[in-house]
């Protein structure tokens, strides 16, 4: 009974009827089916009730691109916009001008900069626990419309290099040198990844060992980001 009631919760139809009395709850839709293409020619999904192109409460925004701009331009850019606390410190903030900054160095900064020099990367990886950081990174991707790609600390080095091979990764960043040092030694199974980021103040010099890698510190990335010129390929709603 207590298997067939875990199930039944986990599809969202049953909420303890077996025990409480109460009844069961009835699906929205086919669970078979709870998603349908999109479109043939490139994989997306959509829910299978959604009639069209996903709405917007604010017209003029319909991506995360928009949202974060749009929100800048509601009030002073020195309020306080993005908040974070280091174990064992109070909480600090991060102002929507400092936050649109540092996005906008970030995402010129980072390799594979569409319309910058060299090969355009589209994905970039993010090899870190949820924070300040990677927050910024995430939105540094839409900026040039990349596709910020999360690889989770607790995967194991076999599922993280099938993630990076899968994506065609070249580009990862990550939050601490121990981590960086995982992809390093992944080196040889991942012949494609071809740049590290490390959100620490300084790269260990027992980590960067292995060539043909390009090694930079992300304080490294913005400063080179925050030399003109600037320039932005924002995505577009249709772009799923």
């Amino acid at each position: 009974l207590l298997r067939e009631e875990a199930e039944m919760a986990a599809k969202g139809l049953y909420d303890g009827g077996a025990r409480t009395g109460r009844r069961r709850l009835e699906a929205g839709c086919d669970l078979s089916a709870q998603t349908r293409v999109w479109a043939d020619d490139c994989g997306a999904r959509t829910g299978a009730g959604a009639t069209g192109q996903a709405t917007s409460l604010i017209p003029e925004v319909k991506t995360l691109y928009e949202a974060l701009r749009h929100g800048a331009k509601q009030g002073d850019a020195s309020r306080e916009c993005l908040g974070f606390r280091k174990e064992g410190k109070e909480w600090s903030w991060l102002s929507w001008e400092e936050v649109l900054n540092r996005v906008q160095a970030i995402a010129h900064g980072l390799p594979g900069a569409r319309g910058g020099e060299g090969e355009a990367f589209p994905h970039v990886g993010i090899f870190s626990e949820q924070s300040l950081e990677a927050t910024l990174i995430d939105q540094a991707t839409c900026v040039h419309s990349r596709v910020s790609v999360h690889l989770y600390p607790d995967w194991s080095n076999e599922t993280l290099a099938y993630a990076i091979n899968k994506v065609g990764l070249k580009i990862v960043c990550c939050d601490t040198n121990d981590r960086l040092a995982r992809l390093v030694a992944l080196r040889s199974q991942c012949p494609g990844l071809s740049a590290l980021v490390v959100m620490e103040q300084e790269i260990r010099d027992d980590v960067a060992t292995v060539e043909g890698l390009k090694y930079s510190t992300l304080e490294q990335v913005e400063e080179v980001g925050d030399n003109p010129p600037h320039w932005h390929t924002a995505p577009k709603p249709t772009d799923l």
